[in-house]
């Protein structure tokens, strides 16, 4: 008979990266995968970093327990992303924040996922 110990290790939890994005100009972190209808960890959209951020986008067709379907158009939403210099690197603006292109055109919140540094704002 053994009197060694067993210790049992359970796996460490999986660190969920996050980042950081703007949403009706506050700075908040989201994590950049999100579960979806199934379980799967899929890229975070911005119609759920917006719900995280407690702002509401009117939706008709999204349900977060179901597929993205994007056909209704309801959630179009205006946002920029970090403008980018020939040499790849975000343009600074001269009080240090990144500097923000905007979209030509809304797209939809249910389906476009995040990237960091991004600014969206309410069609």
């Amino acid at each position: 008979m053994s009197t060694a110990a067993t210790t049992e290790t359970k796996p460490a939890a999986p660190v969920i990266e996050k980042i950081k994005v703007k949403v009706d100009g506050r700075e908040i972190e989201v994590p950049r995968l999100t579960a979806d209808w199934s379980g799967k960890l899929t890229p975070t959209t911005m119609i759920q970093a917006c719900e995280q951020a407690k702002t509401d986008v009117p939706h008709y067709c999204w349900h977060p327990q179901l597929p993205v379907a994007g056909n209704c158009r309801m959630c179009l939403v205006e946002f920029g992303a970090p403008a980018m210099g020939p040499d790849r690197k975000p343009v600074i603006n001269p009080d240090g924040t990144a500097k923000i292109a905007k979209s030509p055109r809304p797209a939809i919140a249910c389906a476009t996922p995040i990237s960091p540094g991004m600014d969206r704002a309410s069609a």
